[in-house]
């Protein structure tokens, strides 16, 4: 009984040495894609900045062109 108590232990202890190393690389994980997902939304902002300008742009140009028109 004591053999098997000792194997118990060993095991539960190896166990949480391997949850602990798993944990440690899902956490590791989990932060790659936190900064990944902050670069992506930093960067879909860019992008719509860059989309609002030109169709700002775009928008003048055609009435431009209709005031032209008009004349």
């Amino acid at each position: 009984l004591e053999s098997m108590q000792k194997m118990t232990e060993e095991h539960t202890d190896q166990m949480e040495e391997e949850i602990n190393l798993l944990f440690n690389f899902a956490q590791g994980a989990a932060n790659v894609w936190d900064v990944h997902e902050v670069g992506l939304a930093k960067l879909e902002k860019e992008l719509q900045e860059h989309l609002e300008n030109s169709r700002h742009r775009h928008d003048q140009s055609i009435q431009e062109k209709e005031a032209n028109l008009d004349i």
